[in-house]
Formats: C-alpha cells, sequence, structure tokens
C-alpha cells in the first residue's frame, strides 16, 4: 500500500504575504496604487508587460478560484 503523501511546500502564501505588504507599504487606495503600476508599465518594453499582463491574469484566475474553495470547503 503507497503511503499517502504530504504536499511539497509552496511558497505562494509567502510570496502573497510580500506582495500585500508591498501594496499596503505606501498608504494609498487600491485605485492610486493600481495607476502607479500602470504607469510603471508604460515605460516598459511590449513585450515585458504582456508578460505582466499574462502573470497577472494567471495569479488572479488562481486566487479567484482559492476563494471560491475557501469559501465552500
Amino acid at each position: 500500500m503507497a503511503k499517502p503523501t504530504k504536499p511539497t511546500p509552496s511558497e505562494f502564501w509567502p510570496l502573497l504575504h510580500r506582495l500585500a505588504a508591498e501594496l499596503e507599504r505606501d498608504g494609498e487606495d487600491k485605485e492610486r496604487q493600481a495607476a502607479a503600476l500602470v504607469e510603471q508599465m508604460s515605460s516598459m518594453p511590449i513585450g515585458v508587460v504582456n508578460a505582466h499582463i499574462a502573470n497577472l491574469e494567471l495569479v488572479s484566475a488562481a486566487i479567484l478560484e482559492i476563494l471560491s474553495r475557501a469559501k465552500t470547503e
């Protein structure tokens, strides 16, 4: 009989904590934070912007799924 495996530790939670701290650091509201980040992106090459957008979409989808599952379990 196979032993149950323990999930591999994920860096997701520490990274999420650091991301939240970064967003809270300046004490600005969400609209200003978003505007500042989009302004930073405006000076980046389009390929980098597209990569960041793809990452944001991936993370956003995962977070929405986590929220959905956490609320029902």
